[in-house]
């Protein structure tokens, strides 16, 4: 079974473009024989220096043996990223909460990234009850697709991407109601389920035209 490893990095000041370049140029090496099935890059719009990383592996094993080729001190990568300073460096392993998605087709240009953590007293059924509000939600025009994964070493910490044709649907779509689409998704009414919630907009990054530019090489 396929298993996603989902990271978040908040690059140095001053070394954003850099950072970028190098990322792109470290792409070419992530492919099918490394274990790798489909890997995908969000930039925050309003925070450009911090970078959200989705990747599908074939298995665990394949990230693991990846992270220590390329870590070289790696027991546990998410300590050993600490050796990656400066910079902050974040990641969780992740299996899609069942039923939390839809898929209705089309590119999306701009993607809200939802972080949360469960409240533990409200844990039994949590992923059943984020399903069924996924399905009691007509999305709105230009609300194109949406994923929801539960870190598998923590249950109740939490990752979705939510994704619009472009801010413009975002803006004209969000409220439902009375209600945000993130509040309709991931919030108990009237008393909140979540200890913790964040959300970034966020905008795809496209490394492998970063790639083919002539800064990248």
């Amino acid at each position: 079974m396929s298993m996603y490893s989902i990271c978040t990095q908040l690059v140095a000041d001053g070394e954003l473009e850099e950072t970028l370049d190098a990322m792109a140029r470290a792409e070419e090496s992530f492919d099918e024989e490394l274990g790798v099935l489909r890997r995908r890059f969000l930039q925050c719009a309003r925070q450009p220096h911090l970078i959200w990383a989705c990747t599908e592996w074939t298995s665990e094993r394949a990230h693991n043996d990846a992270a220590r080729a390329i870590m070289k001190v790696r027991e546990d990568d998410r300590v050993a990223s600490a050796w990656f300073r400066p910079g902050l460096y974040r990641e969780i392993f992740g299996l899609q909460v069942e039923g939390a998605a839809f898929d209705r087709g089309g590119a999306a240009e701009f993607v809200v990234v939802a972080q949360g953590l469960v409240a533990a007293r409200q844990a039994s059924g949590w992923q059943e009850r984020v399903a069924a509000r996924f399905a009691q939600l007509e999305p709105p025009d230009g609300f194109v697709r949406a994923t929801t994964w539960f870190n598998y070493a923590s249950p109740l910490d939490f990752v979705a991407f939510l994704e619009w044709r472009d801010e413009e649907a975002y803006a004209a779509g969000r409220v439902v109601g009375d209600r945000s689409v993130e509040e309709h998704l991931f919030v108990a009414a009237p008393r909140s389920d979540l200890a913790a919630y964040d959300q970034f907009e966020c905008r795809p990054l496209d490394l492998q035209a970063r790639l083919a530019s002539p800064s990248a090489r």
